[in-house]
């Protein structure tokens, strides 16, 4: 078990007692801010202690149009334990993906702040993996802290008692989900590793390498960057997901030094 620190400061000057993790789940907001903000003066959701960029996994294309039921997990952590680590806009993320996708028919297991301990989210996880079926369509969301441990090379989302829990570890649950109809979004610092839970039939949207950064927006936005464009796109409305992730990632790209990436194991275009 990993256990972490964060202090909630700039990108440029993040500083973290061991280590720091962070992955975002999706936000939405109603008002909408085109104009171009500056890293320098935003909240980056982990402390960019990353490594290089891993080769993208070489996974077959699959698809299962929706013919079942559609499930979702949605996580959003602003309110970390103990006072140095909050963020301010991962919880409205999770509020705002769970009311677009509750709208869109989707039973979803919400988990924010003190819910999104490190056993709860592998047990949200594996609810999903167990009530889902072929056919079905299904969505995961993270937003808050995220880290890289560069020595063991794997990415981390940070449970709300600053627990780090890796990318193969929601591999193994994950592996488990049969539908080849899987939307993934993460929105969070040193997310690279998180790739390598890609399998057919999935689109993910990942808003940073194992070494770069997400971050919390402004007032206006009220919400993370890369998931208010998230939500500008769906509420467009563009309704292929890769579209509206290509949105999400060009627009978060020009407005922060950020550097996000979607990877695409869909055959055809992707509906919610």
């Amino acid at each position: 078990m990993l256990n972490f620190s964060f202090t909630n400061v700039k990108c440029d000057n993040m500083k973290t007692k061991n280590k720091s993790i962070m992955l975002l789940v999706l936000v939405v907001s109603m008002m909408f801010f085109t104009s171009a903000v500056s890293a320098e003066t935003l909240t980056a959701r982990g402390n960019g202690a990353g490594g290089n960029v891993d080769p993208l996994p070489d996974i077959a294309m699959g698809g299962d149009a929706i013919t079942g039921n559609r499930y979702a997990v949605v996580i959003g952590i602003s309110d970390y334990d103990g006072d140095s680590s909050d963020l301010t806009y991962a919880d409205d993320d999770a509020l705002a993906w769970n009311e677009y996708l509750v709208n869109h028919g989707y039973t979803v297991n919400l988990l924010i702040d003190t819910d999104a301990t490190e056993a709860n989210i592998l047990a949200a996880l594996q609810w999903l993996a167990d009530v889902e079926q072929p056919g079905d369509g299904v969505v995961i969301t993270y937003s808050g802290h995220g880290y890289y441990d560069r020595s063991a090379k794997i990415s981390m989302l940070i449970s709300w008692e600053l627990t780090g829990v890796t990318s193969l570890e929601i591999k193994a649950v994950t592996d488990q989900i049969e539908t080849e109809h899987v939307y993934f979004f993460d929105d969070a610092c040193n997310q690279g590793t998180m790739q390598d839970i890609a399998r057919p039939g999935w689109v993910l949207a990942i808003g940073s390498q194992t070494n770069t950064y997400t971050y919390d927006g402004t007032p206006e936005m009220a919400m993370g960057i890369f998931t208010y464009y998230m939500m500008e796109a769906l509420y467009t409305p563009m309704y292929i997901m890769e579209d509206a992730s290509n949105y999400a990632i060009t627009q978060f790209e020009a407005n922060t030094n950020g550097d996000a990436f979607l990877l695409d194991y869909y055959t055809g275009d992707f509906y919610l």
